[in-house]
């Protein structure tokens, strides 16, 4: 038996059933540690007193699942502490989208104990090609076909305390064109971004938007339902994010033409002036490229909120401008938002997503 020298903490970080070396596992708790995980993927701390430690592993271009393991130590050591590259076991297939028509949509179940169960400040943020003026994006329903949310292309629908606000947009997106939608909610005020400008606020009338505790709920992406209505999304949905905080316009900005590999850096690092990890309150990611062995879509942040293809959802390629892990910074001239005088303008907007040759885009409204 071990002497009072403490208890040990071990652990491997895999990727499929190769160990991935190089990892940083950082340990906090009544002690503060950091290991680097040796050429098997293996990790341990020694000499630790009893108490409750978090383990959380990182790698440049790596997202881990689970994010961070919460342990008791308690009087013996701790082996099996294990971490897993979240695309080790998935299939995964590049530049694809979410495609819509008819009934088709992706289901992500949400309970009251959900990172989705969206109760006070948050971000949704989604690319979509529509070939409907009139489609609903994503929405949040609480059981019954009660939508607590819906955001849609020309219209976002709040529902609380028995109450509905709606706020309808005053001009449509183009058809068969790639536009960036973005909502954020904070202080009972709903902002309405559209390819990274802010165009319309609203403050609903009545407040306990989200007092309510989910039975049988879900997010939908794709698809609305009043009642027994479905009020389906007709044409092509890529990169949906989801934050439990609201973003700023800049940060919308920055970020939306920025793929997978961009995102997981925002995990794993650190502003230095807020101290807080890029990707902070990141509760819901999917870029439809990546699928579990069952065929639900992953949710690349981490929470495992994984969605399933309903009706005639499917994934197809994706032209979003949106860059590839390693590729090159895209440069994208969306149609002009103020179309009023019948005169057709452009709007030049330039997001900095790496190094290399820019991509232009060049969208006539």
């Amino acid at each position: 038996k071990r002497m009072a020298f403490g208890h040990i903490i071990s652990g491997q970080v895999t990727k499929g059933s190769d160990g991935i070396a190089d990892a940083t596992v950082i340990l906090s708790g009544p002690t503060i540690e950091t290991a680097t995980t040796d050429a098997d993927g293996r990790y341990r701390f020694v000499e630790l007193d009893d108490g409750i430690y978090t383990i959380t592993p990182s790698k440049a271009d790596h997202i881990f699942t689970p994010p961070s393991r919460t342990i008791t130590l308690a009087g013996e050591d701790l082996p099996n502490i294990n971490f897993a590259d979240l695309l080790s076991t998935t299939g995964f297939s590049a530049g694809q989208a979410l495609q819509l028509s008819s009934n088709g949509y992706l289901a992500i179940p949400i309970t009251d104990k959900s990172p989705l169960t969206l109760t006070s400040a948050f971000t949704i943020e989604a690319w979509m090609q529509p070939k409907d003026r009139e489609s609903r994006i994503i929405a949040s329903f609480w059981g019954s076909g009660t939508g607590q949310w819906i955001l849609g292309t020309r219209e976002l629908a709040i529902r609380g305390d028995g109450e509905t606000a709606i706020i309808s947009l005053e001009s449509a997106p183009p058809l068969d064109n790639w536009t960036h939608y973005a909502m954020t909610f904070e202080n009972n005020v709903f902002t309405f971004y559209r390819n990274g400008r802010q165009i319309q606020q609203m403050v609903p009338g009545f407040s306990n938007l989200f007092a309510q505790t989910p039975t049988d709920a879900q997010i939908r992406i794709g698809n609305a339902q009043s009642g027994t209505e479905l009020m389906p999304f007709e044409g092509s949905i890529d990169e949906v994010r989801i934050w439990n905080r609201a973003r700023s316009s800049r940060e919308i900005r920055d970020d939306m033409h920025k793929g997978l590999s961009s995102v997981s850096a925002l995990i794993q690092n650190t502003d230095r002036r807020t101290k807080q990890s890029l990707g902070f309150g990141l509760v819901g990611y999917w870029d439809f490229n990546a699928r579990n062995d069952d065929g639900t879509l992953i949710d690349l942040s981490g929470q495992s909120n994984h969605g399933s293809l309903n009706g005639n959802a499917q994934q197809a390629t994706s032209e979003a401008p949106v860059a590839a892990p390693g590729g090159n910074p895209i440069l994208q001239i969306f149609p002009s938002e103020i179309l009023t005088t019948g005169n057709s303008a452009i709007e030049i907007a330039l997001s900095n997503v790496g190094s290399g040759q820019l991509v232009w885009t060049i969208d006539e409204g």
